[in-house]
């Protein structure tokens, strides 16, 4: 099966994905961070690659009532994304696993405005 899904990433992911890498530069070199993100980019793409409803719902967001945002945790990290179509998966924000969503939200909302 070839791979006709296209990963996309918002501004928001970007500047999550950043954050996490600052935030983990303190105990690791920066090197070593940046290749530990682009190996859970390159398993998350890969996945959803082949089948992007292939993780389930954001369990804390299906309690708000948020249905369509799907959870990919790897190597504690945490990959909140939208499938748009069947051709197109959105990343949203890249957490670490045991972040909070809500505060995470909060946090990013007053750094990043």
């Amino acid at each position: 099966m070839s791979n006709k899904v296209n990963v996309q990433y918002t501004k928001t992911f970007e500047n999550s994905m950043n954050d996490i890498i600052d935030h983990l530069n303190q105990w690791s070199e920066v090197d070593d961070v940046i290749k530990q993100v682009e190996s859970l980019l390159d398993t998350f793409e890969e996945q959803v690659g082949h089948n992007p409803n292939i993780y389930s719902r954001c369990s804390e967001l299906v309690g708000l009532g948020v249905t369509n945002i799907r959870d990919f945790t790897k190597s504690g990290f945490r990959l909140l994304y939208e499938v748009v179509d069947d051709e197109t998966v959105l990343g949203l924000i890249l957490l670490r696993q045991r972040q909070d969503i809500s505060l995470a939200l909060v946090d990013y909302c007053i750094l990043h405005k």
